[in-house]
């Protein structure tokens, strides 16, 4: 009896915890947009509530409003970083013809700067090193035609793609509607359901799950403050145009996944060395080293802190999910440790009911 005990307790939740890790690579992305339908109606539940009680609305128009609300805000919050990294490439756009110009006379200047090294070598080598040189400038024009034909792939991926990111929004946001109309009595359906020795470890899981969702999303909150507070002096300093809601919106696309404060400041920093301001530019590059130096030594304590996690796992897990699943990894891979680790949890002292 005692091993038939031991492999439920033990034997049978780490068969699960495998095979969930097997299952998540070609099942995640089919219950993604649920996941995130579940996400917003969950985050939607207390300003339901809050409706309900202070304006006595119905549970269907309270939370039909609370989704509203939350897809008005991430809309809303879209559209501001939409606007401003339009106004980023409108003026890079701008300024392409003058940095082309630029560009061309900087070649040409290190090329003859090459050549008169090359006049100084001993004569025998002045063919080959010359053809070197040939061959390192046309290198480097091939380099701006492969840039440029993967620029025009890139964007036509992302139009064939749009179909799919459409079709992706649309099931997320029908199925939080359809989700929001049910969290209210999933509790007493679980309760109904569940025996009573699984109900008593079931709901305090959850609760501490709702918790530590709510610690992750604090972190990153304290993640974005934090990268906000740095970049605002930096771009006060370098007179950037509009500084405090520069650094808000590079703040706001650093909390992004597959982006980063690089994404903005790196190319930004180097079309301004380009243009000949070194000081903006130099600037920018600096203020990006520091952003993620400030960012790495945080986010791992920021996120054990509020997720109850040791920093040290907290570390191994966002490394093992970029390793699985790339930068989202990185975002859901702490968030799936603590899942775990609270059923682990539950499943101690748990007595399984029999078959």
């Amino acid at each position: 009896m005692g091993g038939t005990s031991n492999v439920k307790r033990y034997v049978l939740p780490g068969v699960a915890v495998v095979a969930i890790i097997l299952i998540l690579p070609w099942g995640l992305p089919l219950a993604l947009p649920f996941l995130l339908g579940f996400g917003v109606a969950w985050a939607g539940l207390p300003l339901a509530n809050a409706l309900i009680r202070r304006f006595h609305l119905s549970p269907k128009l309270a939370t039909a409003f609370s989704i509203i609300g939350v897809y008005g805000f991430l809309l809303a919050l879209a559209y501001v970083l939409t606007r401003l990294l339009l106004a980023g490439v409108d003026h890079l756009v701008n300024l392409l013809p003058s940095l082309v110009e630029e560009l061309d006379a900087l070649a040409e200047g290190i090329k003859g700067w090459l050549y008169n090294q090359v006049d100084k070598a001993p004569s025998r080598l002045h063919k080959n090193l010359k053809g070197n040189i040939e061959e390192l400038f046309s290198g480097g024009s091939a380099l701006a035609e492969g840039a440029t034909s993967q620029i025009l792939g890139l964007a036509s991926r992302i139009l064939l793609q749009l179909p799919d990111t459409f079709v992706f929004l649309g099931t997320a946001v029908v199925s939080s509607f359809l989700i929001s109309s049910r969290l209210p009595f999933l509790g007493q359906w679980l309760r109904k359901k569940l025996p009573t020795a699984w109900a008593q470890r079931v709901f305090p899981v959850l609760q501490n799950l709702r918790s530590n969702l709510g610690g992750w999303f604090k972190a990153q909150c304290k993640l974005i403050g934090i990268t906000f507070l740095v970049l605002t002096p930096g771009f006060l300093i370098l007179r950037v145009k509009n500084g405090i809601l520069a650094a808000l919106a590079v703040s706001f696309v650093d909390a992004l996944p597959m982006l980063g404060t690089g994404t903005v400041l790196v190319p930004w920093g180097l079309v301004s060395l380009l243009q000949g301001n070194a000081p903006l530019g130099l600037g920018l590059l600096a203020l990006y080293v520091l952003t993620s130096v400030i960012r790495s030594c945080m986010e791992p304590r920021l996120l054990g802190r509020q997720l109850g996690l040791n920093p040290l796992l907290t570390l191994m897990a966002m490394y093992t999910g970029y390793k699985l699943w790339g930068i989202l990894g990185m975002i859901a891979a702490p968030v799936l440790t603590i899942t775990l680790l609270e059923f682990w949890s539950m499943t101690k002292g748990c007595n399984f009911p029999k078959e």
